[in-house]
């Protein structure tokens, strides 16, 4: 049933610090975050062959281009400085080590810097109207939440000239209704929090809780008149400020389980919930009706949908 008891590995993982991804498995099903992370078991591999590119090769590379830029500076039009840094990243041979076809990838340099490009022009007015910089870039934090040691990588912190705002900045290739805010508050995803507490605890960030903008994802691909979707999704501070504790009491939460041994199953089997995509199926025992009732009326089962702000 998932109910191992304390572990060398477990007291292992909370002394490292977890990560979001760490804690967003742990969130969505304890039992995956055991199989995945305790026990190491191998993930499905992405069945892509010539011809395809993932979307996660995708993202590195859109990554690698805003981080260029943003971290070059340009003056007066930036569409030069922008098409540079994507030119040194889209390079017109990485179809080799892509295993791509040549016409193929020539048809993603343009639409990726075509997407770019959107992008930046909304960035750059919403930039201009909040009085905030791009200052610091992939910012690798240690930090923690109470008793829960974190760790992350920030794409980009948005800095006001006396240090004292800022606005993180997380890119994305697509809209994700997982980051819907009144989601996010109840652990769809738990990166604004972890990216929050850890801002908070960085040096260089002179303000306090009460000069954070909020965590903004960026989505490339995205824009109403394109695909209909936000190009941009954001938790606000002032609803982070209110929510906060409650955060840091979830965090704990999921801290409590890991450190106890608990990790029952947690199963969502709707089209866009975490069974669809979950690499063990085969270990899982959502099938067995005992083992789901019993998972169902656990300790940790309500601790889990308390933090979660599930109704009882």
């Amino acid at each position: 049933d998932g109910l191992i008891g304390k572990t060398t590995a477990a007291a292992k993982l909370l002394k490292r610090g977890l990560s979001p991804s760490a804690l967003d498995d742990l969130a969505a099903c304890p039992f995956m975050f055991f199989s995945k992370r305790l026990l190491r078991l191998p993930e499905a591999e992405d069945a892509g062959g010539q011809g395809t590119m993932s979307s996660q090769q995708l993202g590195i590379l859109y990554h690698e281009t805003l981080r260029a830029f943003y971290a070059a500076g340009f003056k007066g039009d930036w569409r030069p400085a922008l098409a540079k840094a994507a030119a040194a990243v889209f390079r017109e041979d990485s179809w080799r080590p892509l295993g791509l076809y040549p016409v193929l990838w020539e048809a993603v340099r343009q639409r990726a810097l075509s997407r770019l490009e959107r992008l930046v022009e909304l960035d750059q007015a919403r930039l201009e109207a909040e009085g905030l910089f791009p200052a610091r870039f992939e910012e690798e934090l240690d930090g923690s939440a109470g008793e829960l040691s974190l760790h992350g990588r920030l794409d980009r912190v948005d800095l006001s000239k006396d240090g004292k705002r800022a606005r993180v900045i997380d890119y994305k290739t697509r809209y994700g209704e997982s980051r819907q805010p009144k989601k996010v508050l109840k652990l769809s995803s738990t990166q604004p929090a972890v990216y929050l507490e850890l801002l908070l605890g960085a040096g260089w960030y002179k303000g306090g809780p009460g000069g954070v903008a909020g965590v903004e994802y960026l989505n490339i691909e995205d824009d109403e008149e394109t695909t209909g979707n936000s190009w941009r999704q954001t938790l606000e501070g002032d609803a982070w400020r209110q929510s906060r504790e409650h955060l840091r009491g979830a965090l704990e939460t999921l801290r409590g389980l890991l450190a106890r041994g608990e990790f029952p199953i947690s199963p969502d089997e709707g089209r866009m919930g975490h069974c669809s995509y979950c690499s063990y199926a085969r270990v899982c025992r959502k099938s067995h009706l005992p083992a789901r009732s019993r998972a169902e009326h656990s300790h940790a089962r309500a601790a889990l949908g308390k933090a979660r702000g599930e109704e009882a």
